[in-house]
């Protein structure tokens, strides 16, 4: 009687056991979303999606743009690098152009993100957008319409600004790209500003740099959009393979499948959002900090909440925002030389006619941009993310990696 005592005793106790396990696997976490207003009608995004449209219906003209060979093949028949001719370039842009003036009927409106309340699905259509603009910006240079230029740029950069309005990761990530091929077509242009144009160009990325969502409210917004895919699948009992699915699926063989499965729920349903929640909200401060503060990034609390944050980094954003200071103080000094002849001394020459202040380096711990004035013309620096000063000698890539030596250069020559 006794012995069956024990028994009884010790399957109540591991029932008792299981039960807390259970309950406390599936206890269920807080998924409330913040209220979110209604984007403004009409929506700016609603004329890029449409002009975005209209360039997927138009592949082989933006490989042109794009220097990718509609036929396949590089220049000399072979595989490598295409270079379109004039004529063709001029043929792919007049056929890709009508985009162009359906984007611009949305700059007359606001512009309302996606938020959290829906996915981020046309990443692709926006670069077609800014390679267009670029090649347009191109065009105007070599017809000497350097004022046509300028609006082509500023026009690329408001899109780049807009995208990531409202928007998480996704949006960000497609807004520097966005603004990394404008970008990548202003070289050419600055030297051949006079001061008007030059000064036009700079209040207008003043006008868009106090309009411009940050890091951290992206992570934010992103932080929402991945909470409300969570609800979706919560209440589901096959919840810890969404989980699983994020730390790379299921191992092969059912005992080590078993154990990811057991694993996931010793963590628990409400302690696996908190982790996520913990992590991107750390991120998010990081992410408020420049680079060149040297501060550690957050670790994942467990494996799961690092498969979903892998592709985070802040390094993209502040290359593209060292980019863009870059810029605005290389147009700064070309108006400069326009006003007086010369080129400044020094960059506080430029304050408060010029530029209200001299932006920081993002990739130096503290600091400013760099300048430096030769018998060619003058070159404005970052240090890089290596955070060494190398005088300006610039990075081997145009977008270096974050281990990569060298500084980040904005060339103008006389």
């Amino acid at each position: 009687m006794n012995r069956w005592r024990i028994v009884l005793g010790i399957i109540g106790v591991l029932g008792a056991l299981f039960a807390l396990f259970w309950f406390h696997a599936n206890m269920e976490p807080d998924l409330t979303l913040p209220k979110q207003g209604p984007p403004p009608r009409p929506n700016a995004k609603d004329f890029y999606i449409k002009a975005g449209s209209y360039l997927e219906k138009h592949f082989s003209a933006l490989s042109v743009l794009a220097h990718i060979d509609p036929n396949g093949v590089g220049a000399t028949g072979g595989v490598g690098p295409y270079a379109p001719s004039r004529s063709e370039l001029i043929a792919a842009f007049r056929e890709c152009s009508p985009a162009l003036a359906e984007m611009r009927k949305g700059f007359r409106y606001g512009y309302g993100g996606i938020g959290w309340s829906q996915e981020f699905g046309w990443t692709g259509e926006m670069r077609h957008l800014a390679r267009v603009l670029r090649t347009e910006c191109k065009l105007r240079c070599n017809e000497g319409d350097w004022r046509g230029a300028v609006g082509s740029v500023a026009d690329g950069l408001r899109l780049a600004r807009d995208i990531r309005i409202g928007d998480g990761w996704g949006g960000m990530s497609d807004s520097i790209t966005c603004e990394a091929i404008i970008l990548d077509g202003v070289v050419d242009v600055v030297g051949h500003l006079d001061g008007d144009n030059a000064k036009e160009l700079l209040r207008k990325m003043e006008r868009l740099d106090a309009e411009r969502m940050q890091l951290a409210e992206s992570i934010r917004v992103d932080k929402w959009q991945e909470i409300r895919r969570m609800r979706g699948f919560m209440n589901s009992k096959n919840w810890p393979d969404w989980f699983i699915g994020y730390a790379g699926g299921a191992p092969k063989g059912w005992f080590p499948a078993v154990r990811r499965k057991l694993h996931v729920y010793s963590i628990g349903k409400k302690r696996l959002v908190q982790n996520y929640v913990d992590y991107m909200d750390q991120f998010g401060k990081y992410a408020s900090v420049r680079y060149g503060a040297g501060i550690t990034p957050p670790v994942a609390a467990d494996p799961f909440t690092k498969s979903a944050v892998k592709y985070l980094s802040s390094y993209p954003y502040w290359l593209s925002e060292t980019r863009r200071a870059l810029l605005e103080v290389a147009l700064a000094v070309q108006a400069y030389r326009a006003d007086h002849g010369t080129y400044p001394p020094n960059l506080p020459s430029l304050m408060p006619t010029y530029l209200k202040q001299i932006p920081e380096d993002p990739f130096a711990a503290n600091g400013t941009v760099r300048y430096r004035i030769d018998s060619n013309g003058f070159t404005i620096y970052s240090i890089g993310p290596d955070g060494i000063d190398d005088m300006g000698m610039k990075t081997r890539s145009e977008n270096p990696v974050e281990t990569e030596k060298g500084d980040i250069v904005f060339r103008v020559d006389r």
